[in-house]
């Protein structure tokens, strides 16, 4: 079975443009509805999203759970929801990628991808998730500023909402822990909800992950310099994943908590990771993956370490891909998974034994 699923997996991944196209047309010829709901880029988007799809599907199939395409699948219901498309639509569509893979993967290996699309289109019967209106309580003080940070940024006022955060911490209201955790990381989280909800283009989204990253470097530089630990860590996001808010958010706190911090951004190589690893003498690596398509990856850039027998580098995993997905961090070969950026930074003690020699 393993053996089918790999191959199955190969076939997707190498195969993904043409296996949209195909779904793509097979939809539309059924459908008329998927071409009139996005008018002109009609083609082009299905065309993306059924070779994002096949790319899903695959990392689900490499990593042995199939959970992981039907948890992508159920985003996808509630973005079309926001935006109040047809959940028949998708369903159409779901329906027309399993004829095509039925049809082109070989038949030895189809039979695996079949039933995970199968159980995907069968979630279809439970209601869709709820998806909440926002992500801010103002019931909470900081969730208050972040709130104000938000509607800031989405004015065109960046200096003014980045000013209000800083002022914030100069006046004791709040210290560069909680300006991060309690402010930056909710109103980021605002951010992509309203994108997801269809309330924001992809320039405002862009806009407020950029402000925060230039908040981020004005409250890290002001922080009163920590003690530092001795050990040196190595933070970037996988090969094929730009997405590297949390990762510099991270990289900071890490920084903060006394780490020499070697932050590499997103989209960085298996190979220039290790070398980085090597260069810089690291005690930890943290890997972070946010879609499903994104886990092997991890798993080569592990890999691209060598042997660690000798247990030289620890190796730290996070990000979306990994959230609700059981030890999967476990399977990629990684030494422990962060579910926040509190608990990565205590468990990333840990690791190299910084906890133990202080107790």
């Amino acid at each position: 079975m393993e053996q089918q699923n790999q191959l199955a997996a190969t076939v997707l991944e190498t195969g993904a443009a043409g296996l949209g196209s195909a779904a793509t047309l097979k939809l539309l010829e059924k459908e008329p509805g998927a071409g009139s709901a996005f008018g002109k880029e009609a083609w082009s988007l299905w065309k993306t999203h059924f070779g994002d799809q096949a790319l899903e599907l695959a990392s689900a199939l490499r990593a042995g759970q199939p959970e992981l395409f039907t948890r992508r699948v159920r985003w996808h219901r509630s973005a079309f929801a926001a935006r109040e498309v047809p959940e028949t639509l998708l369903l159409s569509a779901m329906r027309a990628l399993r004829e095509v893979v039925q049809e082109e993967l070989p038949p030895q290996s189809a039979g695996t991808a079949i039933s995970c699309l199968d159980a995907a289109i069968n979630d279809f019967e439970s209601a869709p998730e709820e998806t909440p209106q926002t992500m801010l309580d103002t019931a909470i003080p900081a969730h208050r500023i972040a709130a104000r940070y938000v509607e800031a940024v989405l004015d065109g006022d960046a200096r003014a909402a980045m000013k209000l955060v800083l002022d914030a911490v100069a006046a004791g209201t709040l210290d560069t822990r909680s300006a991060c955790l309690d402010v930056l990381v909710p109103a980021q989280q605002e951010f992509g909800l309203r994108w997801h909800l269809g309330k924001l283009g992809i320039a405002e989204e862009h806009l407020g992950t950029a402000t925060t990253q230039r908040l981020l470097t004005l409250l890290t530089a002001a922080a009163e310099r920590p003690v530092v630990n001795g050990k040196t860590v190595v933070v970037a996001g996988v090969a094929g994943d730009p997405h590297d808010m949390g990762v510099r958010l991270l990289a900071d706190f890490l920084e903060l908590a006394g780490w020499n911090n070697i932050c590499l951004g997103g989209d960085v190589p298996p190979g220039e990771i290790a070398r980085a690893v090597h260069v810089f003498g690291a005690d930890l690596l943290v890997l972070s993956a946010t879609l499903g398509r994104h886990i092997e990856r991890v798993k080569e850039t592990i890999a691209a370490l060598g042997s660690r027998e000798d247990d030289a580098v620890k190796v730290l995993v996070g990000g979306h891909a990994f959230t609700g997905s059981g030890d999967l961090w476990r399977t990629v070969g990684a030494d422990g998974y962060g579910r926040s950026a509190d608990e990565a930074v205590s468990l990333a003690r840990d690791l190299v034994g910084l906890n133990a020699a202080e107790s």
